[in-house]
């Protein structure tokens, strides 16, 4: 379910209490915007990674590693979540620097 007002939209995600704010203004949020949907898996194990960490971190990388994120979501949900669990790492140093801070939080 979306609620579209001026400022942006409310999304609620399937299964959750909690509604997240997605606003669709500005080139910084649309890249945060392109983020947060492309993180969105289906695989609640990743999910409650990749979406926390785009909400309150994306913004903050620089942008060598938001584009990084971006390419490290587009790998396939098994080699994320295998990576997540240390059963493999990226050959990419910058898709290594992201995969420390989300599992550290920064």
């Amino acid at each position: 379910i979306a609620y579209g007002s001026a400022r942006g939209f409310l999304i609620s995600l399937p299964g959750a209490l909690r509604l997240s704010r997605v606003v669709c203004t500005g080139m910084d949020n649309l890249l945060r915007n392109k983020a947060y949907w492309r993180s969105r898996r289906g695989m609640q194990e990743l999910d409650t990674l990749l979406i926390p960490f785009v909400e309150n971190q994306f913004e903050s990388l620089t942008p060598n590693l938001q584009q990084a994120y971006l390419r490290l979501i587009d790998r396939e949900d098994w080699e994320l979540f295998d990576w997540l669990q240390g059963r493999g790492v990226p050959e990419d140093a910058e898709l290594q620097t992201l995969l420390e801070h989300l599992l550290h939080r920064g």
